[in-house]
């Protein structure tokens, strides 16, 4: 009885395909493992001035876990821009702010710490979650003054949140900046206003 064999071309590209596919699973694993997600953000009012409110997700990567337990402080900024909708790109924005945050773990008291470095404000936490939930937090930040607002125009605002590599100590920036583990962002979130 004849045995039926498959020709080689066909058995070499097949592990040609697995070995594709097993990458691009590690790939996609290694680039939805870890982010950046916003839970919720709203603009409002309030003693005359647009006051911005943002919930944020953070999931940290694997090697950023593993410097933050070894005491080494993560920084990350969330951009805010607004502008006038149809202005010209060289047009400056209204608004353009900038929002440092910077996560610390101690390991000695073996607490976290959170510091605002735009409000000069910290807070200290007894667990990783508490304090990864407080870094995703904003609230009543003040934008522009309600009056310099133009009634029945619209404004484009975006928020952006990233870590800082450059915050990173020097000797891990040269890794970091290659590393995936390290490149951590969430989407732009961008609405239109109009007062």
């Amino acid at each position: 009885m004849p045995c039926w064999k498959k020709p080689d071309r066909e058995i070499s590209l097949s592990i040609w395909q697995k070995i594709l596919l097993t990458i691009m699973l590690c790939c996609f694993g290694l680039a939805h493992a870890s982010g950046i997600t916003f839970k919720a953000v709203s603009l409002g009012v309030g003693e005359g001035m647009v006051l911005l409110d943002i919930a944020e997700e953070y999931e940290l990567s694997e090697n950023m876990l593993e410097a933050l337990e070894h005491g080494v402080p993560l920084t990350f900024v969330t951009r805010v821009n607004m502008q006038r909708q149809g202005s010209w790109i060289w047009n400056k924005d209204l608004v353009q702010l900038e929002i440092q945050k910077v996560l610390r773990y101690h390991p000695l008291s073996s607490q976290y710490r959170v510091d605002s470095l735009y409000t000069d404000t910290g807070q200290t936490y007894a667990t990783r979650d508490a304090a990864l939930r407080a870094l995703g937090e904003i609230r009543d930040l003040p934008l522009i003054e309600e009056s310099l607002l133009e009634q029945g125009r619209f404004y484009l605002v975006d928020v952006q949140t990233q870590h800082d590599i450059g915050a990173l100590p020097l000797p891990l920036r040269p890794l970091a900046y290659v590393s995936p583990g390290w490149h951590l962002s969430s989407k732009v979130w961008e609405w239109q206003l109009k007062p």
